[in-house]
This record gives C-alpha cells, structure tokens and sequence, in this order.
C-alpha cells in the first residue's frame, strides 16, 4: 500500500512528472510561484509543497538521461513529509513511518 499514491503521481499544480530544465534558476523560477520551497541540496536540490496532515509534494533531481547537461527533475506525491512537523510528531508517524514509506516505494 506505500506506493498507492506518492511517487507515481505528478502534482496537478505543476502539470508534469518529469521535466527537463536549463539550470536550477529556471526550475525554481517555476516552482517556487506555486508554494514549493527548497528543504535541501544534495543531488541537485529537494523541494516540497506543503498539504494539509503533515503531507506534501516533493520535486527532487532525477539526473540527465539524454545527457545534454541539462537536469531532469520529478515530481510526486501526495506522501508524507520527512520535514518536521508537529501534525505528525504528535500522532507517532513521525519520523518513524516517513523513512518505511519511503524505503518501501
């Protein structure tokens, strides 16, 4: 059941699964508008658009396929948030669950 729903779907605010960019100005350029915030950098960057109940989309490097140099990225969600939050923390999922979901998609 972890793969349900999260890392097969695209977030319908964004309207792709994965999407090649220039550089990492021109993705976040589009992303940031639409309530994504960075949450780290490894591997080409992390983002997340918070949901309600500790949820959240995330775009995250994918790598370079066709290799162009430029970076392809995905999206996917709705899934748990591994960011802190006290939503999730107070009901015992946190931080526990986020790694199985995770792990297990």
């Amino acid at each position: 059941m972890a793969c349900l729903w999260g890392c097969t779907n695209p977030d319908p605010v964004l309207g792709w699964h994965i999407k090649e960019f220039s550089n990492v100005s021109e993705l976040e350029n589009e992303i940031i508008l639409k309530s994504y915030h960075k949450v780290a950098d490894y591997y080409g960057g992390d983002y997340r658009r918070w949901l309600d109940y500790g949820y959240s989309y995330q775009v995250h490097y994918w790598g370079d396929f066709d290799n162009d140099g430029k970076p392809e990225y995905h999206s996917e969600g709705p899934e748990p948030s591994p960011e802190f939050n006290w939503y999730a923390f107070l009901r015992g999922w946190w931080p526990e669950e986020v790694y199985v979901w995770h792990d297990n998609c």
